[in-house]
């Protein structure tokens, strides 16, 4: 029976790239156990649920210059870098600037490697903190080269009866320039 599989074949005709196809099928086998994702073996458990549907929801509210800026409106990837930059911004500052993956990294690396080791994986892995804070500087660049002042602030918003959108409260991110 096993001399018709593939990996019967492959017993046969080439034992090493039959031991690593095991030994990856073990691997993967054992981390998808332990509830690690290792892309692409995605853990179907996680992406198989349905969306609870949201009462209120939250969105990005960038002022250039004192003016307005609707993102949504942006090319496809400068949305998707203003929007997912903005985000990773407020989470950091939600946790006073302190990456929040840094349990995970100490759990996974401190007191396993050298110290010298360490603090170099740290330095290219977690953000770092004072260079996280010139990120408003950097987004007003990015977003208008001559750009003096930028305001970002992420609005609750809730359907009305009526089908339109109202706004429920806002909270301020960040504000960096001069009001010139």
């Amino acid at each position: 029976m096993l001399k018709q599989t593939f990996l019967g074949q492959l017993l046969k005709n080439d034992k090493i790239t039959f031991a690593l196809i095991v030994l990856f099928i073990l691997g993967q086998t054992f981390v998808t156990w332990r509830g690690v994702e290792w892309f692409p073996f995605l853990n179907y458990g996680m992406y198989s649920g349905k969306a609870p549907k949201a009462d209120t929801v939250e969105v990005i509210a960038l002022k250039l210059n004192g003016m307005q800026i609707d993102i949504s409106r942006f090319p496809h990837m400068q949305f998707a870098i203003t929007q997912s930059t903005f985000n990773w911004y407020a989470a950091l500052k939600q946790n006073n600037f302190s990456d929040t993956i840094s349990k995970v990294f100490d759990t996974r690396f401190k007191d396993r490697i050298s110290d010298n080791n360490y603090h170099y994986l740290a330095s290219k892995i977690l953000n770092d903190s004072v260079k996280v804070q010139t990120y408003p500087t950097w987004l007003m660049h990015y977003l208008q080269n001559d750009a003096i002042n930028i305001e970002g602030n992420i609005i609750a918003v809730a359907y009305n009866k009526s089908g339109e959108l109202d706004s429920l409260n806002s909270k301020q991110i960040f504000s960096y320039g001069s009001n010139k």
